[in-house]
C-alpha cells in the first residue's frame, strides 16, 4: 500500500469517476485504475461500484476505506510539517475564500500580519458568497472558508454533517440609503418602509439575498433594482439614491461612503437578532499548519479591531 494509492481513492470518491479523478491529479487514466486496482486486490475487498449511469460510487467497505485514508493522510501531513515547525520557515499554501464583509473589514489587517509572519507561504484567495463557499470546501477545491452563517441555527446547517463551524465574530445587518434619500434623517426604517423603495441586495450566491428576502416577503414583494455580487458598484448605486442596500455593521465600521456622508447606515426595526461569520473547514479533514496558523492571526486581529 502506497501513499498515492491513498490520494487516488479520496479523489475518485470526490470527483464520483476515475477520468475526472485522473485529470485533477494530473495522472493518466490507466494508472489510476491500476493503482485502485491493486489497492482492492491487497485488501481483498471492492472499493468502489463503477456504473456509466451512477458513475463511479465507493462501497461500505469503501467509505471506511476513504475515512480512514483521511486520517492517515492528515497524519502524513503532520509529518512532514515536523521539520517546518519553526515560525519563520513555515511554507506551503493557504487557499481559502471569504465572504466581501469580512474581505472589507478584518481581512486586510489580517493577511498583512500573517505575511510579515510567515513570508514564504503562498496565498491563494477568492471572494465568494457563503453558498459558493460551502460548495467549494465540499469539493476540496479551497482549504477552509469564512462564511456569514445567516441568522440560521447551527443544528438546522444543511451542512453540519460534513462541516464544522466556528463563530468567529458577531456582526448585525444595516439598510443603507444615500445622503438624499427621504429616509437618511431617520434612525432606522421598518421592512414595510423598505418595500416603497428599490432594493440592491447581492445574489443568491449570499446569504444575505436570502435573508433580506424572506424578512421583506413577511410584508409584501421587494422591488429589487439590481441583484450582484460587486460590492463598489452597489454602494455607488445606493450612495446616488437609486436604491436601498443591506450591509453588515462589521463593513460600514471605516466604510469610505459612510465615513463621508454619502451613505447613510440604519437599523431595521423588527430585526433584532444578530447573525454571526465563521470559519468552515471538512470534518475529517486535517487542517494544514498555514491554515492553523491562519486562524491564529485572524482572531487576533478580531480581537484587537473588534
Amino acid at each position: 500500500m502506497r501513499i498515492e494509492q491513498l490520494i487516488y481513492l479520496i479523489e475518485i470518491a470526490k470527483c464520483g469517476s476515475i477520468s475526472s479523478a485522473a485529470e485533477q491529479l494530473h495522472i493518466s487514466q490507466p494508472g489510476i485504475s491500476q493503482a485502485i486496482d491493486s489497492l482492492e486486490e491487497e485488501m481483498n475487498t471492492k472499493l468502489f461500484q463503477r456504473s456509466k449511469r451512477l458513475g463511479t460510487k465507493p462501497t461500505e467497505d469503501g467509505k471506511k476505506a476513504i475515512k480512514i485514508a483521511k486520517e492517515i493522510l492528515g497524519k502524513f501531513e503532520e509529518l512532514k510539517e515536523v521539520s517546518n515547525a519553526e515560525s519563520d520557515q513555515l511554507n506551503g499554501t493557504l487557499s481559502f475564500s471569504v465572504i466581501p464583509s469580512v474581505c472589507m473589514s478584518v481581512l486586510p489587517k489580517t493577511l498583512a500580519a500573517y505575511k510579515d509572519r510567515f513570508p514564504l507561504v503562498k496565498i491563494e484567495l477568492t471572494v465568494q458568497g457563503s453558498l459558493q463557499i460551502e460548495s467549494d470546501v465540499l469539493n476540496g477545491k479551497i482549504d477552509i472558508g469564512i462564511i456569514s452563517n445567516g441568522n440560521y441555527e447551527q443544528k438546522n446547517w444543511e451542512h453540519s454533517e460534513k462541516l464544522s463551524f466556528e463563530k468567529l465574530h458577531d456582526f448585525k445587518t444595516l439598510a443603507c440609503v444615500g445622503q438624499q434619500s427621504p429616509l437618511s434623517r431617520n434612525d432606522s426604517v421598518s421592512p414595510e418602509e423598505i418595500l416603497n423603495y428599490p432594493i440592491v441586495i447581492s445574489n443568491s450566491d449570499y446569504k444575505m439575498y436570502h435573508k433580506i428576502t424572506a424578512l421583506l416577503r413577511k410584508y409584501g414583494e421587494p422591488n429589487i433594482l439590481l441583484t450582484t455580487g460587486n460590492t463598489e458598484a452597489s454602494k455607488r448605486i445606493i450612495a446616488e439614491g437609486l436604491g436601498i442596500g443591506f450591509y453588515t455593521d462589521l463593513e460600514l465600521k471605516n466604510d469610505p461612503y459612510v465615513l463621508k456622508g454619502k451613505i447613510i447606515p440604519l437599523q431595521i426595526s423588527g430585526e433584532e437578532k444578530r447573525s454571526a461569520f465563521g470559519w468552515i473547514k471538512l470534518k475529517d479533514q486535517y487542517l494544514s499548519t498555514t491554515s492553523r496558523e491562519f486562524i491564529k492571526v485572524l482572531k487576533s486581529t478580531i480581537c484587537v479591531d473588534f
